[in-house]
């Protein structure tokens, strides 16, 4: 997945939100087939590549916090603004519930499209 944040990037810095849609869809499909959390360069790349509103942070952020996985341990080097980030969608949400694989593919992948 990491190959596609640098394809989402591209996309982000030549004004090509088809391409960062069709990305963020690609990035989800895999997610659901490989069912693990984003890799520490995955997130540090994003984190250090995007702004503070990216879709594809918000989509790696939810990933992180509403995902069930079986094992989940804390990565000690994501980077800081990533923990603010999840710290803000579990704040943002009360109610929090976690997502299992059923439930995050009725989600819409719009949500993490950029408009």
């Amino acid at each position: 997945m990491a190959f596609l944040a640098k394809v989402w990037v591209f996309g982000d810095a030549r004004g090509m939100p088809g391409l960062q849609n069709a990305v963020i869809d690609q990035h989800i499909d895999i997610f659901l087939d490989a069912w693990i959390r984003p890799h520490t360069q995955e997130i540090t790349f994003v984190w250090s590549n995007t702004v503070g509103n990216s879709p594809l942070r918000k989509l790696n952020a939810d990933i992180c916090v509403y995902s069930d996985f079986v094992e989940f341990t804390t990565p000690k080097n994501f980077p800081a603004a990533s923990w603010r980030d999840m710290a803000y969608t579990l704040h943002a949400n009360t109610g929090l519930r976690l997502r299992n694989r059923h439930e995050w593919r009725a989600v819409d992948k719009c949500k993490y499209h950029v408009h």
